[in-house]
């Protein structure tokens, strides 16, 4: 269940004020990440404009609530600005649904990384909140909140600030697609030592989700590491569909992958007398 479920009390008081900037705190901010040269052209507009917008924030047992305006926050900061125009609202917070307004734009303009949030969907998690309600609560599909979960329980920390939503006709370079992180960390077959490897090999080289499935399936066939990366290129990914009479298919006594392997031996034959007529 959702912790905090009372319901907010209405506002009290909004205010339109200037505030000190080191009593601005953040609770469990989605934008983890802000570097100079994300703030940068922000800061030299400052500079020149001053702050045409004020950034917005809730009034809270005496410091200020970030709600909005992290990136101006930050450059004002950075500008050394002691305080800060703002519009403070005076109001009891209820935590999940302030992570939620907190994150949500953000999420929708494409403009969290994954890492980001894989830590917020932790954090709800840690909360003690199931998918299902992260997925409402974020209004994300149940794979992209699955996706996350993964990154920040089994992505290695080295490599996690990698982890982007690349979009076409960018540069990859020193990059690993959300796809080709989530290709090596859903399969099991592979050791932690040879997912970091598969990391590394992914940040330095543009590969694909299905390189990655490729170097996964000829290294749960026995190959090494060097020799599955040397070798994944010869090799392609076909789909294919393979429909078994369930009869047939509990004889075997083996589990899925073991039955296709030998049927692509030829340990296992088709019964002729189950094919269909042509």
């Amino acid at each position: 269940m959702m912790e905090d479920e009372e319901e907010e009390k209405q506002i009290e008081t909004t205010e339109f004020m200037d505030i000190p900037i080191d009593l601005v705190k953040s609770l469990d901010n989605s934008r983890l990440r802000i570097t100079n040269e994300d703030i940068s052209p922000l800061m030299e507009d400052i500079k020149h404009r001053g702050l045409l917008q004020p950034i917005g924030v809730i009034k809270s047992e005496g410091v200020f609530i970030i709600r909005f305006g992290n990136r101006r926050l930050e450059a004002c900061r950075k500008l050394g600005w002691k305080t800060i125009p703002a519009i403070v609202e005076d109001k009891k917070i209820n935590v999940n649904s302030f992570m939620a307004d907190n994150v949500a734009e953000n999420v929708h303009r494409v403009d969290i990384s994954p890492v980001e949030l894989s830590n917020v969907v932790a954090g709800y998690r840690e909360r003690g909140l199931s998918l299902s309600e992260i997925c409402v609560l974020l209004s994300l599909s149940k794979s992209r909140v699955e996706h996350a979960l993964r990154i920040s329980k089994f992505a290695p920390e080295e490599f996690k600030e990698h982890i982007q939503s690349i979009r076409t006709n960018t540069p990859k370079k020193g990059k690993i697609a959300i796809s080709v992180a989530n290709e090596i960390l859903t399969n099991r077959g592979t050791t932690q030592e040879q997912q970091k490897e598969l990391f590394k090999l992914a940040k330095s080289n543009d590969l694909s989700g299905g390189d990655i499935r490729i170097m996964n399936n000829l290294m749960g066939s026995g190959l090494s590491f060097e020799k599955s990366k040397k070798n994944f290129k010869n090799y392609k990914i076909l789909s294919v569909e393979l429909a078994v009479d369930a009869k047939e298919f509990a004889k075997y006594k083996l589990n899925h992958k073991e039955l296709v392997k030998a049927f692509i031996k030829g340990t296992i034959q088709a019964n002729p007398a189950l094919l269909p007529k042509a």
